[in-house]
């Protein structure tokens, strides 16, 4: 059960970095979330706790639809590109 708290808790340090913005890593960090939950929820010794399981995958695809309804995930990776971009450009 400990393995199944930890995700979302790695992910929560990831997102709460206070030295490098984050916004970019959302959906990846997501993606890999939702990937380990789903091999645990296939994984016989996670059985007991499946339903669980299923109730993060849920709300955690629901998180993951609600980047498709905004823009702001695409413009900060854009301005990030740029900014990125403008800096190797003055090297």
């Amino acid at each position: 059960m400990r393995d199944v708290v930890w995700e979302p808790a790695s992910a929560c340090k990831t997102f709460s970095s206070e030295k490098y913005p984050t916004l970019q890593q959302t959906l990846p960090v997501l993606e890999f979330m939702q990937e380990k939950w789903e091999q645990m929820a296939r994984e016989e010794k996670y059985e007991r706790i499946k339903d669980g399981i299923e109730s993060g995958l849920r709300n955690l695809r629901k998180w993951y639809r609600s980047t498709d309804e905004t823009d702001i995930y695409f413009i900060s990776l854009g301005k990030l590109l740029l900014a990125h971009t403008s800096h190797t450009d003055q090297v």
